[in-house]
């Protein structure tokens, strides 16, 4: 089980550089959508010289693609970093180190990464699928976009900077304690 711990021992963990950290957690395929994630971030970063993408992933049917991307198009290498694969328990790390965390999934049955990354504070940014409409109390906590529309999560990406982000950081904790947390899961049960 995850939760909040003290971002500057996360970050000594992790390595993240300095604020404006997003996450990503998936495989690289077709539903978790790399391809929109990539091409919306290297457009953001172009203009936002102090964001930073992290993408933890296993599976690597779409690599090539994404790594095409990031040789054609951006000027910040190291705006976009390719974490790869990571062992589940250090995930609560780097969702202490990371300010949001990106799902780009076309659809998801429970959305797990998503719910770990809140239960740390992570300020969602997520395709406006069920799933996690539901995870955010209908848009209550982080923000939403539409699945595989570039200019669509630009602009989420756009609205995160901005956020106040310990007061969203406050609402998501507070979103996962009420309706996401193993307490709240049982006690609905």
């Amino acid at each position: 089980v995850f939760g909040p711990m003290e971002r500057n021992v996360a970050i000594q963990r992790t390595g993240l550089k300095g604020t404006g950290n997003y996450l990503w957690v998936g495989r690289l395929d077709k539903n978790k959508d790399p391809v929109t994630l990539v091409k919306a971030f290297i457009r953001f970063a172009a203009t936002n010289p102090d964001v930073h993408l992290y993408m933890v992933f296993q599976g690597d049917e779409l690599i090539t693609q994404v790594k095409e991307l990031l040789s054609e198009s951006c000027s910040e290498p190291d705006q976009i970093i390719l974490v790869g694969r990571v062992e589940h328990r250090e995930l609560l790390y780097w969702f202490n180190s990371a300010d949001f965390v990106i799902s780009t999934s076309h659809y998801e049955g429970s959305g797990i990464a998503v719910c770990e990354g809140m239960s740390c504070g992570c300020i969602p940014i997520l395709t406006n699928i069920p799933t996690f409409r539901m995870m955010t109390g209908n848009g209550n906590c982080g923000l939403n976009f539409t699945a595989g529309a570039v200019d669509d999560l630009l602009q989420a990406l756009l609205k995160s900077t901005e956020m106040e982000v310990s007061a969203e950081r406050k609402k998501v904790l507070e979103q996962h304690r009420q309706h996401l947390s193993a307490e709240a899961i049982s006690e609905k049960m």
